[in-house]
């Protein structure tokens, strides 16, 4: 028997009061006293718990002309390309991973807030791939960006730069058209939300826009976004906003070489975005990762079978800080 009883049935026999001795311990000797001494007041009423907090969620944040932000960043790539070529089988793969530390300043934004135009000033920027470390500008180098139509465009010295590079350097200048969906688009929501708590991305959006090159059946589109925290960076607290995104049975937009046609069987995107609480400050960083399956047949220019079967991993990560 648990002392706490014998606080509170002072009428128990002496027979009872030394089972309880036995079964408490040194426990049992303070009930004991108890019960030889004045009754024992009644516990005060438990206040009920506050509610949880919950927050307004904006992914975008508007850019501003002058605003000058330091982006320490990252793109890890992986591709697969396996398959025949004219009957003989063919496996090659490139990893590759470029780092960056970039400043950034927009130089003009759109109506809607939307930066267009840029430069990213370079305090490092490197590519390792086969256990070699290139840098690819110099500190101190300075790349421009703009937007063109819908199309990204990063030059260094008037030489627009490779692909895996203005990937990793888009993360840091997200520049956008005012009829391109925004994150909030995409991933947002117009309820105020508690950590913990998830709504289904936009499938229907993502279909369309959700890839550069590949089309989806809203139908074949599921994902879920969810505020995971509430963390402090830099002084501020963050909404920590995941989500993650399933796509099948896709179909290429344009880019594939005549005579050859492809599907892409999967497409899987988790993300994450940090945001400070307050709407107006920008955001602290954001992070991507993308995995992509495509099967592509056709005949090469000496009429020779092609089947191939394609992976692309890319993971890109970004933090944004004031510039010191």
């Amino acid at each position: 028997m648990h002392t706490s009883a014998l606080t509170v049935r002072t009428a128990r026999t002496a027979r009872l009061v030394a089972l309880g001795l036995m079964l408490a311990g040194a426990g049992g000797a303070a009930g004991v006293a108890a019960v030889r001494g004045a009754p024992v007041a009644p516990s005060a009423p438990v206040a009920p718990a506050a509610p949880a907090a919950d927050y307004v969620v904006r992914l975008a944040r508007p850019a501003a002309v002058g605003e000058r932000r330091l982006a320490v960043g990252s793109l890890e790539s992986d591709d697969h390309l396996s398959g025949t070529k004219a009957g003989a089988p063919s496996d090659e793969r490139q990893t590759a991973t470029i780092h960056y530390v970039v400043a950034t300043e927009i130089l003009a934004v759109s109506p809607r807030g939307n930066a267009l135009r840029a430069i990213l000033t370079v305090r490092r920027l490197t590519k390792e791939s086969g256990g070699t470390t290139l840098e690819l500008a110099k500190p101190g180098a300075v790349v421009s960006a703009r937007l063109v139509g819908r199309e990204r465009v990063f030059e260094l010295v008037g030489a627009r730069l490779a692909p895996d590079l203005q990937t990793a350097l888009a993360a840091a200048l997200p520049l956008r058209a005012d009829d391109e969906p925004t994150d909030d688009d995409l991933f947002g929501t117009t309820q105020r939300r508690r950590v913990g708590e998830s709504w289904p991305a936009n499938a229907e959006l993502f279909a369309r826009f959700g890839a550069a090159s590949v089309t989806f059946d809203p139908k074949d589109v599921a994902g879920t976004v969810t505020l995971a925290a509430v963390k402090p960076v830099h002084g501020e607290p963050c909404l920590e906003v995941r989500w993650k995104v399933e796509a099948r049975h896709g179909t290429f937009k344009a880019g594939l070489p005549l005579g050859f046609s492809g599907a892409a069987s999967s497409m899987s995107v988790t993300g994450s975005a940090l945001v400070p609480a307050a709407p107006a400050l920008p955001p602290a960083g954001r992070e991507s990762a993308i995995t992509a399956v495509a099967d592509i047949v056709g005949t090469s220019d000496s009429g020779a079978l092609v089947n191939l079967h394609h992976e692309l991993r890319q993971v890109v990560r970004v933090e944004l800080s004031k510039v010191p």
